[in-house]
């Protein structure tokens, strides 16, 4: 029995320092960002419109907002010091965000339930969140944008998602 516990904690401590983290740890923000970054693309391909390169100023000045509206408790494009989504980018911008808690949720159209506790399923309760929105799907197809960041943050059970598009 001795061997098979040490094989135990090795393969648990490989697993850990590789950065792997077990279903009860909840979802991955990062592989989260990808995949609504993904989907984002997926709809623009359908549309017709070109895909959208992901630049690490964006992907930062992203979660930077998330992490501001999580700090400070707000939640609105135009953070307490009146600063805008063009304020934060180096560029002409535009801005997309959700926010909701780990577990169950559904989107307005109620026919889909999300376990937003699953990376997968928080990335497309985001992405969905935004397609199902008239404004904010107009910012995912606008085709002047060009690169986007995707953050998302993930605090005391809740998140927030931020998509800053770049022209």
């Amino acid at each position: 029995m001795p061997d098979v516990s040490r094989r135990t904690l090795l393969v648990t401590v490989a697993a850990t320092t590789a950065g792997c983290a077990d279903a009860t740890s909840g979802p991955d923000a990062r592989a989260a960002e990808t995949h609504v970054r993904e989907r984002i693309n997926e709809l623009r391909a359908e549309r017709g419109v070109g895909a959208l390169s992901s630049t690490p100023p964006l992907v930062e000045a992203a979660r930077d907002h998330c992490r501001d509206m999580h700090a400070r408790e707000f939640y609105a494009h135009e953070n307490p010091d009146g600063e805008q989504p063009w304020d934060r980018a180096p560029c002409r911008a535009g801005e997309t965000i959700h926010r909701g808690e780990l577990g169950r949720m559904q989107n307005v159209d109620g026919e889909t339930v999300w376990h937003t506790s699953d990376t997968a399923d928080l990335a497309g309760y985001v992405a969905e969140g935004w397609r199902l929105s008239d404004g904010h799907r107009e910012v995912m197809l606008d085709p002047t944008y060009g690169a986007v960041g995707v953050g998302i943050v993930i605090e005391d059970r809740a998140f927030f998602a931020t998509a800053l598009f770049c022209r």
